[in-house]
């Protein structure tokens, strides 16, 4: 996959569980406005860890 710049557009949801959770921020590719994305950021408050997540494609409305 191709490297492309994520711009986000301020939306954002927390979700979180016992130990975690996430962190699901809305916005699209540069190269491309008119399809929305999103980026999930996956975080363990136990171990004090972060990891990306995945990356969702769609349009906007």
């Amino acid at each position: 996959m191709e490297d492309k710049e994520f711009i986000p557009n301020g939306e954002y949801e927390f979700t979180s569980a016992i130990g975690g959770g996430s962190i699901d921020i809305e916005g699209y590719y540069k190269d491309n406005p008119s399809e929305g994305a999103s980026v999930t950021i996956f975080y363990n408050y136990e171990k004090g860890e972060y990891r990306g997540g995945g990356f969702a494609y769609g349009d906007v409305v």
